[in-house]
Order: structure tokens, then sequence, then C-alpha cells
């Protein structure tokens, strides 16, 4: 994969957060081992910050380094020039999981839209945390 630095975001992900239909999540996972969930809805909006469990942050890494599997997943930036990586969200956005990778393997890495079921979709999920309801 070509270089990347600290920041680079290697996953996205949002959904709602846990049952809740008034409270959205937006994680990005970076190359740094940290997840950056922007949280918003009928609250003011909050940004956080926590570290990757070790494992699973090597794992990601892993699997990105690979060929991405699957030769028609779609781009995961929603207009042609890259842009709305964070895009205001539709019915058929929730849910939607995005991996920095390269296919075929020597390819220029871009993101791809990653099906939630692959290992991929699953592991950026497990990650990101928050299709299950808040603790409290």
């Amino acid at each position: 994969m070509t270089q990347t630095t600290p920041s680079t975001v290697l996953a996205r992900y949002q959904n709602y957060v846990g049952s809740s239909d008034d409270l959205i999540a937006h994680c990005l996972i970076r190359q740094a081992g940290d997840c950056v969930q922007l949280t918003e809805g009928k609250v003011p909006v909050t940004v956080d910050i926590h570290h990757v469990h070790e494992d699973l942050h090597k794992e990601l890494v892993r699997l990105l380094e690979e060929e991405l599997p699957v030769a028609d997943w779609p781009g995961a930036s929603y207009d042609a020039k890259g842009y709305r990586f964070i895009v205001e969200l539709t019915e058929e956005d929730f849910g939607r999981v995005a991996v920095y990778g390269e296919k075929p393997a020597g390819s220029t890495p871009q993101y791809y839209s990653a099906p939630s079921e692959s290992s991929l979709g699953s592991l950026v999920k497990k990650i990101a945390n928050i299709d299950e309801p808040p603790a409290g």
C-alpha cells in the first residue's frame, strides 16, 4: 500500500448509535491506532478519540495490505472530486463501511465501500462499536 501517515484514515463507519434514530456517529479509524468519533443528533455535536485495541488494529492493517477481495466493491468517495467522505446521511448511507486499500494489488489506493458483512466490514464495525446501545 502507498505510504500513509499516522493521520491517514484507514476506515470509516457511520450509523445510528445503538437503537437510537436521533443520534448518529461517524467513526474514522486512523493509521495511528486511534478512532476519531464524531457524534451528532439532538444533542451538541461531540468529538471523541479512543485507542483501538492493538490486536484489532493490527488485523485491520493486515487485511488492508492485501489486495481487496472483491473486484466489484464501489468507490467510497461520494462525488467525482473525492469530497463528501462524511456525508449527509440518507437511508442507504447508514451502516456503510469505507476502507482504504488497493484492487488489484499495485494500483493506486483509494477508499472502497466494503460490504458490512465482509471480514473487513465486520472488523471495522467491531472497532467502531456504535451499533450497540451505549452503556448506562
